[in-house]
């Protein structure tokens, strides 16, 4: 769990579970930190993948110890994001969240910018009461130097690469599947959003 402001003041909060995030647990999980923490969706990225059963608690209670302990920080970009503490030792890098590793890479400044889009997924007939499948592409721009692209489901390798850019699959929603022609027009506009 990794949770950064910029200096206007706004937030983003990088998590990786140990279980699969659905999109019941991601809705859950953004509302609260939305009323809690006054973070906005676009700035909340969950992932997560593993055999555990989905527990929003741990994710809401990392998220709490993590704002608990904010402090300055610098954050470098080398293929990772790396984060410092003021006297240059490692708090944290991503993607994948780990709590060291932290690599020399170009310094990074600026707002953050973030960009959330559910979109609608083509579908038959619905009986009353079925939520209608979505597909959720995410983008988050740290300065100009590092994004995150976070969609649902896995994404094949390679694909949305660019440099300065981080694609995370199983964001939001591990299981969420999109035809490709949806997909293109979501991630292309979630990232002109974010430039």
């Amino acid at each position: 769990m990794v949770v950064l402001e910029d200096r206007r003041g706004f937030g983003a909060v990088f998590a990786e579970a140990d279980f699969p995030v659905t999109r019941d647990v991601a809705d859950f999980v953004a509302v609260q930190l939305v009323k809690i923490a006054g973070f906005e969706r676009a700035g909340i990225v969950l992932t997560g993948s593993g055999p555990a059963a989905p527990e929003s608690g741990e994710i809401l209670a990392a998220v709490a110890k993590a704002l608990r302990s904010l402090g300055p920080a610098t954050v470098s970009y080398d293929g990772i994001v790396s984060v410092r503490t003021a006297e240059g030792n490692c708090l944290a890098t991503f993607y994948p969240v780990q709590f060291d590793g932290c690599r020399d890479g170009a310094a990074v400044h600026g707002p953050i910018r973030a960009a959330f889009q559910m979109v609608d997924v083509p579908h038959g007939l619905q009986s009353r009461g079925d939520v209608a499948p979505g597909y959720p592409v995410q983008a988050v721009a740290i300065g100009k130097a590092a994004t995150v692209l976070a969609l649902g489901g896995d994404v094949p390798s390679g694909r949305f690469a660019a440099a300065g850019r981080m694609v995370v699959g199983r964001a939001n929603d591990a299981l969420a599947a999109a035809p490709d022609d949806v997909v293109e027009k979501a991630v292309a506009a979630v990232l002109r959003r974010v430039r």
